[in-house]
C-alpha cells in the first residue's frame, strides 16, 4: 500500500491498506491497526479528501493513545494539523503541533522531532508567514542532511522552492529565481530516482509556475504537457485540475507578451485583486499545496458582469454571494477579470478556473460576447463582453467532472440569450437550480 501510494497509484494503495486493516483487526494487532488507519488518513490527505483524512487520522491517534504508542501519536498529530491548516483552522493546527512537540521532546527520537518541526514550518507557510517558514524549513533541511532522512530533504526542497518563487514575485530579485530552480531540479531528480510519481508530478507543476513567471513560456508548456500525462495515467484528479487551470493561465501569459509585456512587474498590472502581487502569490500556494473538501449544492453563489461605458458593472449578484466574499472585494475583482479575460482587440471566451477571486473565495469564470441592445461600444457590433462568475468558498474542491458539466450547461444557456438586458433574477435562479441538479452533489 505504501509503495502504491508513493507511486501515485492511489486506488491500488487504498485497496491494499483496506485489506491490511482487515487482517490487523482479525489478528487483534492494535498497534498495526493504528498504523494502517494513519496510512489511510495520509492517503486521503494526498488525494484531497480532507474529511476522510481527518476521520482516519483521528481514529489512528485515539487507538495509539490506548496502547501508548507515542511515536505514532506524534506523527498523526502532525498530519491532523495539516488537515486543520487546509481547512484554515490555523489555531487548532498549532494547538495540535504544540501537543506533538511536547510529546516528541519527552518520548520521540531526534528524527520524529524533525517531523514536528517540519509540520510547524508547513503551518507558517500556509498562514503566509514565509520568513518564519523558511527558517524552520532550512533548519529541518540541514538536520535531515545530517540524519540522512531523504523523505524530509525532499519535502523541504519543495516548500523552499515555493517560498523562493513567492519572494521572486514580490521583489523581482533573480537570486530567488535561481534558488527555486536549484531546489526544484534536486527535488525532481531525487523523486525520479526513488520512483515517487506523485512527487515528480507536483515538482513539474511547480516548475511550470516558475517558468511562467520567468516568461519561459515554451518550457512552461512542455512541463504542463508532461504533468498532464502523468496525472492522467495516475488517475490524480486533483493534479489534473491544477494542470488544466495552469494551462488557462498560460494563455494569458502568451497573450500578454503579444501586448509587449516582458516581465512580472508589468504582467501583475493585469491583476488588481488585493494588489497585483498578492493574487499571483496566493495562486502559487493554492495550486501547489492546498487540498479542499468536496463541493455541495449548498456552498455556491453567482454574479453576472457586463461592460458599461466606464467599466465593468455587476448586473446581477445572488444574495448568498455576500456570505462567501465581501461586496467591495467582488467589485474590485471585476476590474481584474476584465483586464485579464477581455482587453484591447482580443477577448477570451469559454470556461476558466477555478481561480482565486478574494482571500475567501474562488470562482469558475464563464466569458462570452453576448447580444446587447444597449451595447456601450460600437466595436462590439451589437454585442457586449460579459462574465458569469460561479463563486465558492476558498476551500472548495472543483473536480474535472464538475468542470465539464458546468461547461456543457453554460454553453446551452448562454447561447440561447437574445438580449442580456432581458435577463431577470428568475432566469439566474433557474440557471443555479440547473447547475445544482446536474453538476453539484447534494449534501450527505
Amino acid at each position: 500500500g505504501i509503495i502504491m501510494r508513493e507511486q501515485g497509484n492511489f486506488s491500488e494503495a487504498r485497496n491494499y491498506f483496506n485489506k491490511a486493516l482487515l487482517l490487523a483487526r482479525k489478528i487483534q494487532n492494535r498497534r498495526l491497526e493504528s498504523m494502517i488507519l494513519g496510512d489511510l488518513g495520509e492517503l486521503y490527505l494526498k488525494t484531497g479528501h480532507v474529511t476522510e483524512a481527518h476521520q482516519y487520522l483521528l481514529q489512528s491517534v485515539e487507538l495509539a493513545q490506548t496502547i501508548h504508542n507515542e511515536e505514532e501519536i506524534v506523527r498523526r498529530l502532525c498530519q491532523l494539523s495539516e488537515v486543520d491548516d487546509l481547512l484554515r483552522h490555523h489555531d487548532k493546527a498549532m494547538e495540535r503541533l504544540n501537543q506533538a512537540s511536547r510529546m516528541a521532546q519527552r518520548h520521540s527520537s531526534e528524527e520524529e522531532i524533525e517531523y514536528v518541526k517540519f509540520a510547524i514550518a508547513s503551518n507558517y507557510f500556509r498562514k503566509g508567514l514565509l520568513y518564519m517558514a523558511a527558517i524552520f524549513f532550512t533548519d529541518v533541511y540541514n538536520d535531515s542532511l545530517r540524519l540522512n532522512n531523504s523523505e524530509l530533504l525532499l519535502n523541504c526542497r519543495l516548500y523552499l522552492s515555493a517560498i523562493q518563487i513567492s519572494w521572486y514575485l514580490e521583489s523581482g530579485a533573480e537570486v530567488h529565481l535561481t534558488g527555486a530552480r536549484d531546489h526544484l531540479e534536486s527535488f525532481i531528480n531525487h523523486a525520479r530516482k526513488q520512483q515517487l510519481v506523485s512527487h515528480v508530478l507536483i515538482g513539474k507543476i511547480l516548475r511550470s509556475i516558475l517558468h511562467l513567471f520567468a516568461f519561459e513560456l515554451e518550457e512552461a508548456e512542455k512541463e504542463l504537457e508532461e504533468a498532464q500525462g502523468i496525472a492522467s495515467r495516475a488517475g490524480n484528479d486533483q493534479a489534473l485540475r491544477t494542470v488544466l487551470n495552469l494551462k488557462t493561465i498560460l494563455t494569458y501569459f502568451v497573450d500578454s507578451t503579444s501586448r509587449g509585456v516582458k516581465n512580472v512587474g508589468e504582467l501583475t498590472e493585469l491583476f488588481m485583486t488585493h494588489g497585483s502581487l498578492t493574487f499571483l502569490r496566493e495562486f502559487v500556494f493554492w495550486t501547489t499545496v492546498t487540498y479542499s473538501p468536496h463541493l455541495t449544492s449548498q456552498n455556491f453563489a453567482d454574479a453576472f458582469v457586463i461592460q458599461e461605458k466606464f467599466g465593468p458593472e455587476l448586473y446581477h449578484i445572488s444574495s448568498s454571494a455576500l456570505d462567501i466574499c465581501k461586496y467591495d472585494d467582488l467589485i474590485r475583482s471585476t476590474y481584474a477579470l476584465t483586464a485579464v479575460f477581455g482587453q484591447g482587440s482580443q477577448y477570451f471566451e469559454g470556461l476558466y478556473g477555478p481561480i482565486p477571486i478574494t482571500r475567501s473565495s474562488i470562482a469558475m469564470i464563464y466569458t462570452k460576447l453576448l447580444p446587447d441592445s444597449k451595447s456601450p461600444d460600437a466595436r462590439y457590433e451589437g454585442k457586449n463582453y460579459c462574465i458569469y462568475m460561479i463563486l465558492f468558498p476558498f476551500e472548495t474542491r472543483i473536480t474535472v467532472q464538475v468542470r465539464e458539466c458546468l461547461e456543457k450547461i453554460l454553453e446551452v444557456w448562454f447561447n440561447s440569450i437574445v438580449d442580456v438586458r432581458t435577463l431577470t433574477e428568475s432566469w439566474f435562479s433557474e440557471l443555479r437550480q440547473e447547475l445544482t441538479n446536474h453538476c453539484f452533489s447534494s449534501p450527505k
